[in-house]
This record gives structure tokens, sequence and C-alpha cells, in this order.
């Protein structure tokens, strides 16, 4: 599960220690995936450049830049600096452009290339989501 929501209601719907624990869990792995942007984008730059200290210039060209205005939001946000109504507002906003984002993969599919590549990815695919999917049921069904 990729949200936070269905991982806690999950959680809840096993027992209140159960959806604290998913919840607490869950929000630990988004807080920390932000430090292990950054650290990858070090050892990235460490690797690729062939440099055993690489210069804070060519760090600053490789680091995702994105992960700034991240946490100055989130910052200004938890700080009380941005109004509800704003946040409201970018998660919207948020919203919509990653709507976008997924239309314009959509785009981007070359059904000839699809067809060249003949049907051996379409079978590792199929059988990998009939594989989950059947795991996924049996695991739901023991447990509950």
């Amino acid at each position: 599960m990729f949200s936070t929501g269905p991982v806690a209601a999950a959680g809840f719907a096993h027992s209140a220690v159960a959806g604290e624990w998913a919840t607490i869990t869950k929000l630990a792995r988004n807080a920390l995936i932000g430090i292990v942007a950054v650290w990858y984008s070090f050892r990235y730059t460490k690797q690729n450049v062939g440099e055993a200290d690489p210069s804070v210039g060519r760090i600053w060209t490789d680091f995702p830049k994105f992960l700034i205005g991240f946490f100055a939001l989130a910052l200004l946000t938890n700080v009380g600096v941005i109004p509800s109504a704003v946040v409201d507002s970018i998660a919207n906003t948020s919203d919509i452009f990653f709507l976008l984002a997924f239309a314009g993969l959509g785009f981007e599919i070359r059904f000839d290339e699809m067809r060249n590549a003949g049907m051996v990815p379409v079978l590792i695919v199929g059988t990998y989501l009939v594989v989950v999917s059947g795991l996924t049921y049996i695991l739901v069904t023991l447990v509950l």
C-alpha cells in the first residue's frame, strides 16, 4: 500500500494496537524517505563522478532540488505559517499535476514498440499479477 490512509485503515481493521503501529510505521517511512533521497544523491554522485570526495558544485548539480521545496513547505506548514486553506489548495493543485503527469505517460505509449517486444513481457507481467494476487488472497484468508 502506497498511501498512509489505507495502511492505517488495514491496521485498525485488525486492532487498535495494530492500527497505531501501522500508522507510526508508515509515517516513519514517509518521513525518512527524504533522508534516503539525500543520501542516495551523495552516493550516486560519488560513484558516477569517480572521485573520492566530489565537489560541492557537482553534488549540487545532481542533487534533487525538489527536496528543498518539499522540506520548506513541510516546515512552513507544520509551524503554521501557511494557512490550512492554502495547504488544501496546494494539495488539490498537486493532484491535478499528478493526473497530468500520468496522462503524459500514457501519451508516450508506442503500440508498435509494444507489438515488436512480443508476448514475453505480457506473460511476465501477467504471471506476476496472478502470483501476487493469489498470495495476497491466501494471506488475507489466513489472517481473517
